[in-house]
């Protein structure tokens, strides 16, 4: 889709109940623009979300628990707003080009 960042935008959170996922765009995207994520812990959601600070993991099928999570983000007011405070800076340490660069940089010489 081409209008996900404006979804994003109007969004307090964002839920993913995957069964299975590799690196998940849809995480990052919503950290990008920050939003929670209240997401199952398979692939590389746990890589991407800290616990309790960007969002909540839950295990799959566990859908009371991820019922209890979202609720927990949108009745508190005062986590919600540090949730997505929190979401984006997330991001933007994690995948900082510069970061990113000197990583690979790093293999290079290692390999070498």
């Amino acid at each position: 889709r081409r209008d996900v960042s404006e979804i994003l935008d109007v969004l307090d959170l964002v839920v993913l109940t995957s069964k299975w996922e590799g690196m998940p765009i849809a995480i990052i995207e919503a950290l990008c623009k920050g939003c929670p994520v209240v997401a199952t812990n398979v692939g590389g959601a746990a890589e991407l979300i800290k616990e309790g600070v960007t969002g909540y993991l839950t295990k799959p099928g566990e859908y009371q628990e991820t019922a209890d999570c979202i609720l927990k983000i949108l009745e508190d007011s005062n986590a919600l707003r540090k949730m997505k405070e929190e979401a984006s800076l997330s991001i933007d340490s994690s995948f900082d080009i510069h970061r990113m660069l000197n990583e690979v940089e790093s293999l290079y010489r290692e390999s070498t």
